[in-house]
This record gives C-alpha cells, sequence and structure tokens, in this order.
C-alpha cells in the first residue's frame, strides 16, 4: 500500500508505506521542582519508547531532498545567537522550499551570491547497507555507496571510483539521523527534566563533558532545538523546522539545520528538507551497485598499497571487475619496479662496501 501526501501549496510528493507501533502517551504537568523529578524519568521513557518505535517501523527508506553544506570559507561569520534570530524568522514561511532558499541565503557568504541556493541529494538504506548520490544544478557530483563489504567513492567530474574495505573510507555520509534526529542511536544519559507544559517539554542530559538541551514539541515528540555545548560555550545547533506528517504517527521535519560553531563563529552547515520520502519498499540490488564508463581510473585502497587500474571497456560492477584481466595504469606498473631495482643496487652496493672495507682490515691485521 502506498501512501500519497501533499507538502502545503506545494505539489512534491512524500510516499510512505508503513506500520508503526503505538506510540506511549503519559499526561505530564510539572508544577514544582518535585513534580519535576517524578515525571523526568516518566518522561524520558515516553519519548524514547516513541523514537524507538518510529525507527524499528522502518526497515528500507529512500530520500530526494534539498540538500546544502558549506565550510567556514562560504559562510558568513554569525555567532549563535544571531543564527536563531535567522531560524526564528524562517519560521513565518510557508514550505520547504521557501524556507530553504531563505535559511541558505541568510546563512551563506557574499561571495556565492551567484551560485544557486542548493543541490539535491537522494539518500538510501536497507540498514545494511546505503548509497547517497549529489546533484548541483542538475549534475551529477558525486556518490558514495557502502554495500556492506565495501565503501565506494565515485567521481564523476574526473572519472576516479576508489574502493576501500567497509568502514574505512573515513569520509563522513548522511545517515537516517540527519533527516530526523530521533533516529539518533546517541547515548543521552539521564534526561532532566527543565520545564514542561502541553506544547513543549525542555529537557537537558549529558553525555561526558557535553550538555546537551533538548526541546520536544509535545504533541508530536518531535525534536525542535538541540544545542550543544561544553563549559557553557554552544559548540553546535540543530534546528527542525516545520512537519511532514504521514499515517500511522511518523513524523519527519520539514527542514533540518545542523549547524556547527568554532570561536563563537559558524564553523560548518548542513541543511536537509525532504522532497520525497519512501519508506518499507524494496531496495533493488543495482542501487547499491556502482558502474563505471571505459577510461575511468579504478583506485583499489582495500591494501597497504592502493593499485591503480584504468578500465579498457564500461563495467557494470567495479568490485567485480578489480578482480579480472584489466588494463593496469602504465604509472603503476613503471614506479613499482623502479623502487625495487633502486632498493637492489643500494643493497648491493653497501655490501659491497662491508665487503671492501673487511678484505683490508684482514690484509692489515695479517
Amino acid at each position: 500500500m502506498t501512501r500519497r501526501l501533499w507538502n502545503d501549496s506545494r505539489l512534491s510528493t512524500l510516499r510512505v508505506c508503513l506500520v508503526l507501533l503505538a506510540s506511549f502517551q503519559f499526561p505530564l504537568t510539572a508544577e514544582s521542582n518535585d513534580d519535576i523529578d517524578r515525571t523526568a524519568p516518566q518522561l524520558r521513557e515516553e519519548i524514547l519508547s516513541t523514537w524507538k518505535a518510529r525507527t524499528e517501523a522502518i526497515q528500507t527508506i529512500q530520500i530526494r531532498a534539498r540538500f546544502f553544506r558549506k565550510g567556514p570559507s562560504s559562510l558568513k561569520r554569525l555567532n549563535s545567537d544571531e543564527v536563531v534570530a535567522i531560524v526564528d524568522s524562517c519560521q513565518k514561511l510557508e514550505d520547504g522550499e521557501k524556507k530553504t532558499k531563505f535559511l541558505t541565503e541568510k546563512l551563506r557568504s557574499e561571495k556565492l551570491k551567484n551560485e544557486i541556493y542548493y543541490a539535491e541529494v537522494e539518500f538510501a538504506t536497507d540498514r545494511q547497507r546505503k548509497v547517497e548520490s549529489t546533484k548541483d544544478n542538475g549534475k551529477d557530483q558525486g556518490k558514495m555507496v557502502t554495500d556492506g563489504h565495501h565503501d565506494i567513492i565515485v567521481d564523476p567530474l574526473n572519472k576516479y571510483v576508489t574502493i576501500f574495505r567497509g568502514g574505512e573510507s573515513r569520509r563522513g555520509t548522511l545517515s537516517l539521523k540527519d533527516f530526523a534526529w530521533e533516529f539518533s542511536s546517541q547515548p543521552l544519559g539521564e534526561l532532566k527534566l527543565i520545564t514542561n507544559d502541553n506544547t513543549t517539554a525542555h529537557l537537558r542530559g549529558q553525555t561526558g563533558p557535553v550538555e546537551i538541551d533538548i526541546m520536544v514539541e509535545r504533541a508530536t515528540n518531535l525534536v525542535r532545538k538541540v544545542t550543544s555545548s561544553r563549559g557553557g560555550v554552544v559548540f553546535q545547533n540543530l534546528f527542525q523546522l516545520g512537519t511532514l506528517q504521514f499515517p500511522d504517527g511518523l513524523y519527519f521535519p520539514e527542514i533540518s539545520l545542523r549547524v556547527n560553531y568554532k570561536d563563537d563563529s559558524i564553523y560548518s552547515a548542513t541543511l536537509l528538507s525532504p522532497i520525497e520520502i519512501d519508506t518499507n519498499i524494496t531496495l533493488s540490488d543495482s542501487l547499491f551497485t556502482v558502474s563505471a564508463p571505459a577510461g575511468s581510473r579504478i583506485v583499489d585502497a582495500q591494501f597497504k598499497e592502493p593499485k591503480v587500474y584504468t578500465i579498457s571497456c564500461d563495467t557494470k560492477d567495479v568490485t567485480v571487475f578489480v578482480q579480472s584481466t584489466i588494463e593496469r595504469d602504465p604509472r603503476s606498473d613503471t614506479i613499482r619496479p623502479y623502487i625495487i631495482t633502486l632498493s637492489a643496487v643500494t643493497f648491493l652496493g653497501l655490501t659491497s662496501i662491508v665487503l671492501f672495507r673487511r678484505i683490508r682490515y684482514t690484509n692489515r691485521s695479517a
């Protein structure tokens, strides 16, 4: 069964098919510090149970979303208070596309004013495998696949494919929690209830030296804001704006904006805004398979000494192709023999010098 939802006046379709465990509901009213202390464990259990049920209900998911990720050189020098003010102003806008344009325009530096506001990303996972591909103005910019055995990074512009062993690429990729913080497995420690009313609950947790303040919308148990600080200094804000509501109690934020700070100024920003979502659908194996056209370079980085190949024909699966007979990159063939030859000559030269000195010493002694 496929469900279709319309996002406000936009005709962007959000599709979902799932059966969700019913979320727990506990009426909470904290009138004193004693009441707050008593209700905190109950509230924590309710929220975590809801998030766990929603996470377990999603076995597969495929998302197409607006995507914005920039570093310090591409962002305005804004502090956390200024970012909060921008986000508050954004709340008045109607839909995800308008909010995305507003936020990216306010956050990016003036030197990027002539660039498009955001790219588009497609993300899919079946819990074991995942794929992420990015398009900028309709052109493929990059792709990363984790197939359970390998991490494969594709650079289509330069026709490069790099293959790592699973988990060894050291490249940060998207996950489901980037679209909705509620799907995070991050340990929250013992949550303390700071305030609670009919609309919002403010909780505070701590993991090591990091203090985490969480604002939760009571009607949906959807997180609206997460502030992470160390020693009273904010180093990360997460904002989840708007609501995409699905059947059976599943919610996604319309906008997920994560901002990192360094020296009281924006260091990086990542924004995701779903356009289309499919859950619990069959994901084809081909989705997690990387092909490459003839002339592409394949870097096999699964071993201590990476091997570089240039493929002479189109291949449907690079992980299979590197095991077969392919055209070797000439530089890969010439450099290694040169190093081996040079090492051998050096070794023989040093050996000859040592023997010569021993012979002279023996003759003098005689």
